[in-house]
């Protein structure tokens, strides 16, 4: 006994037409392979200098004397002016340095 479907639907009967692709009329749109990368981050890797930095940034009645020692082995004295991103501005016998927050090692108090 043959089975036959339970439900059975009379439907037009499929014909499939294939035409040929030139590939002057569609354009092939290749998937990116390229990798984004993000741009590296404007902070002071140190935490520790970091807070440093922004208490000695706040403005006060009288200007403190940092001394400052850098991973060459600089030492300089000077009152911290800025601090914007990792870049610092100190005021170092009246010049005005810009200094890469992630170069600097210590930060110690002088007295005036």
């Amino acid at each position: 006994m043959p089975e036959e479907p339970l439900l059975y639907i009379s439907t037009p009967t499929y014909h499939l037409v294939q035409k040929p692709i030139s590939e002057e009329s569609t354009p092939i749109n290749e998937e990116s392979t390229s990798i984004y990368e993000r741009p590296a981050p404007d902070v002071i890797r140190n935490e520790l200098i970091a807070r440093q930095l922004h208490f000695f940034a706040r403005p006060v009645k009288q200007a403190r004397p940092l001394l400052i020692v850098l991973t060459s082995g600089e030492r300089f004295i000077g009152t911290l002016l800025n601090v914007q991103g990792k870049q610092v501005k100190i005021n170092c016998y009246e010049q005005i340095r810009l200094i890469d927050g992630n170069e600097i090692e210590a930060i110690y108090i002088t007295k005036s």
